[in-house]
């Protein structure tokens, strides 16, 4: 078997440049097979090359080793812009479908097409929110995963302090949202310390002030229903359990720690970080006492902090008794 000194020794003499001329001094005549050969002995393959030519006029190429071994034919840059792609190509076979959420047309394989759940039912989504929003809608009564399962109070508050605890242990991390993000960063620089996932009992609090022994919760526009984008009557499954939950969370901050949460609105976050900003600062400097704890009731003016004229009701405020009914 051939050493890495013979080879290096035979492409430093010979000024060989393209692995093809190495087919003689290996026991195959692959390409990919002498490639992966070079790499395990540690021979740079930056500086060996593949000679390959083009499908449609035969005109030689010269590619990289790695792209050898990703691609199995090649093309000059003449056929390349003349090449077919999308609908024009002979190998499209994409077809037309109407979205199951919001009936959008939108193009999808035949095998994604065929796709049934273990209802024997056929939904195709044409964006990942579509999804979400009619698994919502999709996934209740005798749907749900936990439909006939009966637990008691006692179970449910074990289970929510247990999963609390492993979140707040890193054992089930959280992917954190890009307006979280945002906001932690913001803290970082101002030199504000701050606790992610803090844990209240039954509750995961987004961000913690522990110099100020202030909360505040990042907001998402839907997830959390913002009541100028959402209508009371059309809310999801989903949007009306995370109201549910917002209420009890604030509702046990308040009782238990006198603590009243700072909410900013992922909507304020990514189109005025300035005011999410100021409003920070306002709630620590008057420690946690404002006059209204959601972002999207104050603006600025001439970089001050004011309070609209007209103040919006987040759902969790408002009596949804009937709207959420029937939410598990």
């Amino acid at each position: 078997m051939i050493t890495k000194y013979e080879i290096d020794n035979i492409i430093q003499t010979n000024g060989i440049v393209f692995v093809n001329d190495l087919v003689d001094y290996f026991d195959t005549s692959d390409l990919i097979e002498i490639i992966n050969k070079l790499h395990n002995m540690g021979i740079n393959n930056q500086k060996i090359k593949v000679m390959v030519y083009c499908k449609e006029c035969g005109k030689e190429l010269v590619v990289r080793p790695s792209q050898y071994k990703k691609q199995k034919y090649f093309h000059c840059d003449e056929h390349i812009k003349h090449k077919p792609s999308g609908k024009n190509s002979p190998f499209y076979s994409q077809i037309e479908v109407l979205c199951t959420n919001c009936k959008k047309p939108y193009f999808i394989t035949p095998y994604d097409y065929n796709k049934t759940n273990r209802f024997g039912d056929n939904h195709n989504f044409c964006c990942q929110q579509c999804y979400w929003e009619y698994r919502s809608k999709y996934y209740i009564n005798d749907k749900h995963s936990m439909f006939g399962a009966h637990q008691s109070e006692e179970n449910k508050k074990k289970q929510s302090e247990f999963i609390i605890k492993m979140i707040s242990d890193g054992v089930m991390p959280q992917t954190m949202t890009k307006p979280h993000k945002k906001i932690n960063n913001l803290l970082k620089l101002h030199q504000i310390c701050f606790e992610n996932e803090h844990v209240e009992k039954y509750h995961s609090i987004d961000i913690f002030l522990s110099d100020y022994n202030l909360m505040i919760e990042i907001m998402g526009n839907y997830w959390h229903a913002h009541p100028l984008k959402y209508d009371i009557t059309q809310l999801t499954n989903q949007q009306k359990k995370s109201i549910k939950q917002d209420k009890s969370k604030h509702t046990y901050v308040r009782k238990y720690e006198n603590i009243e949460i700072l909410y900013l609105w992922e909507k304020d976050i990514n189109e005025n970080i300035d005011l999410c900003w100021i409003l920070i600062q306002e709630y620590i400097k008057k420690h946690g006492i404002l006059d209204n704890y959601h972002s999207f009731n104050y603006h600025l003016d001439q970089n001050v902090l004011k309070l609209n004229d007209i103040l919006v009701v987040p759902f969790q405020d408002v009596n949804l008794k009937d709207n959420l009914s029937g939410v598990i």
